[in-house]
């Protein structure tokens, strides 16, 4: 019997959505699978199972989104699809209304993350008229369903999952802080000045190094850069810039404290935090802001939680520090060996999609 084909929609250069890199390679051993993003230039990133189609960014932002639209409809034109699963985009409805006999499976991650209210009152507005025109909706977390309006029987419960990047053991008689992620909106530099006053406190006491890596716009890029430069941190903290999920391991492997900066605010709230747990489960203990989200997760073994101000960030280095012989690797993998996305997308999300295709 052959397999089932499903259509794969997000805007994200195939590879650098964590998500969906992972439900692509757990969903490639029973479905056939068809990909299409935008081409954002960054090295490419293949599944042999994935047929990905990209489209270019060139041009007006306006002809970018009338390019994606017209490969889209091409791709359900002649791929004879089961199930077109889309991961929400601004208008992405109009896809319903183009082709009402397909099956269509909406995805949502998040709400919107704008700083200014009428911004995400009004993006967050057209999330809620749009959700209203799909019948099967997936959703990140109950919080953000609640957010956007959706009742229990509305949606579907797709958690975030991780993957053990490292597997080497953690010591921690020194501090090796990493960062990976998004830095828009997320006023890393923060952690840097929070960092300052820490290593000027205990620099003779123990080893401190922290890595820094992402993506964001040039303010976000500038801020980080003159906190290093202003604390006289070059040889401390290291900028690496964006580096490809496929080569992140090095920098897993050195490190054993991750930094989940997530601004503590209305709009990031019911968000959760890839890297949360994909620190934890490589056995990476995480200093976390102190969200609804990573409350859930972090626990005395795997975290310590702080708000989002470098005074707060200082002192949750301080606990750390007090604590760090007490730490434990394996523990700290341990405590989240549920959010595994092998066993999110078998156990979960495969189910969710048969039920789908099955009725």
């Amino acid at each position: 019997m052959a397999n089932r084909r499903i259509l794969i929609i997000n805007k994200f250069q195939f590879g650098y959505h964590t998500d969906y890199l992972f439900f692509c390679k757990y969903l490639s051993t029973e479905y056939d699978l068809g990909y299409v993003c935008m081409d954002y230039n960054l090295k490419r990133i293949d599944l042999p199972e994935v047929k990905i189609d990209y489209v270019s960014r060139s041009g007006l932002k306006i002809l970018r989104s009338l390019k994606y639209f017209e490969k889209i409809i091409e791709s359900i034109r002649s791929g004879s699809y089961d199930l077109i699963l889309i991961y929400y985009f601004n208008s992405c409805s109009f896809l319903k209304l183009l082709f009402p006999s397909e099956r269509f499976l909406l995805d949502i991650r998040t709400s919107a993350i704008k700083k200014s209210s009428v911004k995400r009152f009004l993006w967050n507005l057209k999330l809620r008229l749009e959700v209203k025109l799909f019948s099967n909706v997936t959703v990140l977390s109950h919080s953000l369903a609640e957010k956007i309006g959706l009742k229990n029987n509305q949606y579907h419960l797709l958690p975030l999952g991780a993957e053990e990047i490292s597997k080497d053991v953690k010591t921690f008689s020194q501090i090796n802080l990493l960062y990976v992620g998004s830095f828009l909106k997320r006023n890393i530099h923060e952690t840097i000045e929070g960092l300052a006053r820490f290593y000027n406190e205990f620099s003779e006491k123990i080893i401190i190094s922290y890595t820094i890596i992402g993506f964001g716009t040039d303010d976000d890029i500038r801020l980080i850069r003159e906190a290093i430069h202003n604390n006289h941190l070059q040889g401390v903290v290291g900028f690496i810039g964006q580096v490809p999920y496929t080569e992140l391991k090095g920098y897993f492997d050195k490190a054993n404290v991750g930094v989940s900066y997530v601004p503590v605010t209305e709009y990031f709230d019911c968000q959760p935090a890839t890297k949360t747990f994909e620190y934890i489960m490589s056995g990476i203990f995480c200093l976390a802001t102190d969200t609804t989200e990573n409350r859930k997760v972090i626990t005395a073994d795997n975290g310590i939680l702080c708000k989002d101000n470098p005074t707060s960030f200082y002192n949750a280095l301080t606990q750390l520090y007090l604590k760090k012989d007490s730490l434990n690797d394996q523990s700290i993998r341990n405590s989240l060996d549920s959010y595994k996305w092998e066993n999110i997308v078998n156990n979960n999300f495969k189910k969710y999609l048969n039920k789908i295709l099955d009725d």
